[in-house]
Parts: C-alpha cells; structure tokens; sequence
C-alpha cells in the first residue's frame, strides 16, 4: 500500500516544515542552556543519550526504513535500482545506530594506534578519513545508479541530494572546524554557536533527505516537476 493512499504531498510539506520548526526549536532550546550556563544535558545538542540525539537517530532510522520499504516492494518505485536501494536502507540505519551508540567514537579508539592514520588536533577524529572514503567509494561504485535515480525521479532526487549536502556539511565540515580551531581553546560562545551550527545542518539536512524519500511513495513519482 502506497503511503499515498492516506497522505498527499500536502501532509509531507507540512511535515517537513513541521521538522525543520522543531530542529530550530532544538538548536534555540539547546544554544540558551549553553549561554546561561542551565547544565541541562537532555537538551544538551552537544551531549549524548538526550532529545537532541534521539530525535535525529529516530529520523535517520525512519529514512533507512522507508528505503527498506521501496526495496522490498519493488511497484513503489520500479524505476530505482534495487541495489541501491538496498546500500542507502543499509546506510541510513547505519548512521542511526551511529547517532545512537556513537559508533565513530569507537573507530577513533581502534584506530589511535595506528602511526599513519592522518588525524587533526584531537584523536577523537580519527573516524573523518574511513567515512569520508566509504562516501567516495559508495559514489564510485553507484555514480550510474544515481544518474538513474536523478533522471526518473528528479524532485526527489533534488531534495535528497541537497539534504545529503547539508547534512554533510554539518556532520563533516563544521565538525573538521571544531576539532582543528575550536576543541581546547577558551572561545566557550564561539563553540557553542559552532556545535549548534553543527548539529542543525546535520538535523535540517536529514529532514530534507526524509522529504525526498517520501516524494517516491506518491502516485507519479516520475512525473514530479
């Protein structure tokens, strides 16, 4: 059954306008515990196990899902390659148990031994390069699965696409920024702002993602403009 059957692209554009809201909320909710000095880690954007950390591990599971769900009813959209649609399920659930269990934290641990292995000021990036090189590697092998993707279903592809990129920039970027100038210095104000930015573009850019999924399970997908 197509989620199109109880909802329309009305309901997703409200949802996700309903997100974005929420994902400001946080950001302000978090940036003022942090300037007053509250100590409140549940909304504590920089800290783990709150409702900051939640919420995105529950977004990217539900976009690693609904992956799931086109994969395995292959009517929803014919037209996505169904390894890719395998990889980005996998993918996703991945980055939501991450989000959960701070995965990466764990890589930078396994990986502080080895003397070649290029890192910033702070060991705890180690993660960065073996990320940074599963996206090359992922683009490499499915760069014409993707033209595919982009070509039947360009909105969703739109979205998604420029969801990725935010959420990149977010969760790479200002992350790189934070461990090379701003981790260890006495610039408290500017790292909070920082680490907002930070985790907003994350939350913001998987919404984005989450809307583009939710594009392919509407009649027509194809025919989007």
């Amino acid at each position: 059954m197509r989620l199109s059957e109880k909802f329309n692209i009305n309901y997703f554009n409200k949802i996700l306008i309903g997100l974005i809201f929420f994902e400001i909320f946080l950001a302000i909710l978090s940036l003022t515990n942090a300037l007053f000095n509250f100590d409140l880690n549940i909304i504590n954007i920089d800290k783990e196990a709150n409702i900051p950390t939640w919420f995105s591990s529950v977004q990217l599971f539900v976009i690693g899902f609904l992956f799931f769900l086109l994969f395995h009813n292959r009517n929803i959209a014919p037209e996505m390659p169904e390894k890719l649609l395998g990889i980005i399920s996998l993918g996703f659930i991945f980055l939501s148990l991450d989000e959960a269990a701070q995965i990466h934290e764990g890589i930078s641990k396994a990986f502080k031994h080895i003397s070649w292995m290029p890192y910033l000021k702070n060991i705890h990036n180690l993660w960065i390069l073996p990320y940074i090189s599963l996206i090359f590697i992922f683009l490499l092998g499915f760069h014409k699965d993707l033209w595919k993707f982009a070509q039947n279903y360009r909105q969703s592809f739109l979205f998604m696409a420029i969801g990725f990129f935010i959420f990149i920039l977010g969760g790479l970027f200002f992350e790189i920024l934070s461990y090379q100038f701003l981790i260890g210095t006495a610039r408290d104000l500017l790292y909070d702002c920082e680490v907002t930015m930070e985790e907003f573009l994350e939350m913001s850019g998987a919404s984005l993602i989450l809307y583009g999924t939710l594009l392919l399970f509407l009649p027509d997908n194809n025919e989007l403009p």
